[in-house]
């Protein structure tokens, strides 16, 4: 394969899809209105647990093997918090189960990563979308919020951001990844997509910036 190719996956019909999006329902529902934890928590947990990760990857042990208070467990210990002992009696048609479901939904749609979306959008902002679309189909809503973050998202900003965050000059990762200044300078400012980018290319950037290739690709 010459060029790495990133394209949105539809797994409206997959395996999982009701089980992930019942799930990630679930753990919002229970972080928030159980535990009591901010919208900005819940999200942090989810992410820094490894569950969305697992959860995007349709791994059947998080997808089936356990359940929604499982996964806030599992989510909660990053916090420092131990939800070993809590009592739930979850709904997920609440505004936060809501949110959590066309999360999950928007993210099989899409193939846009849960850290992806929040990069652009907080949960609490999210969440209060139900109250002018809670009557939307999944398909509207998705279509909805895949305009509204294509609007926020900033070409080439994520390879911009690894850049800087690793103290790297534009001329400084060019020479180490054996390319251009004015490639590095493309893909950042968006003239040219870094999501049609060669993986040789892709790899000695991410080999620079210690990060994994799929870091340096577009949200949209």
């Amino acid at each position: 394969m010459s060029r790495y190719e990133y394209c949105w996956i539809t797994l409206n019909d997959g395996v999982y899809t009701q089980e992930i999006a019942e799930r990630v329902s679930c753990v919002f529902e229970i972080l928030i209105n159980e535990a009591h934890l901010s919208e900005s928590d819940a999200s942090f947990g989810f992410i820094a647990s490894g569950v969305a990760r697992e959860l995007q990857c349709q791994n059947v042990a998080y997808a089936q093997g356990m359940s929604g208070l499982e996964l806030a467990i599992l989510c909660a210990k990053p916090l420092g918090i131990d939800l070993s002992a809590i009592e739930v009696v979850a709904s997920q048609w609440s505004p936060e189960g809501w949110a959590g479901r066309m999360l999950a939904l928007f993210q099989i749609q899409t193939g846009c990563t849960y850290e992806g979306v929040f990069r652009l959008m907080g949960f609490d902002e999210l969440r209060d979308l139900y109250f002018s679309h809670e009557e939307d189909t999944p398909e509207e809503f998705c279509n909805f919020l895949s305009k509204m973050l294509k609007q926020r998202h900033v070409p080439g900003s994520r390879l911009k951001k690894l850049r800087t965050e690793a103290g790297f000059t534009q001329s400084q990762l060019a020479c180490k990844a054996g390319l251009s200044l004015r490639s590095v300078q493309q893909y950042e400012q968006g003239i040219v997509s870094i999501n049609n980018a060669a993986a040789g290319c892709l790899y000695k950037m991410s080999m620079v910036l210690q990060c994994p290739m799929e870091d340096l690709l577009d949200l949209f």
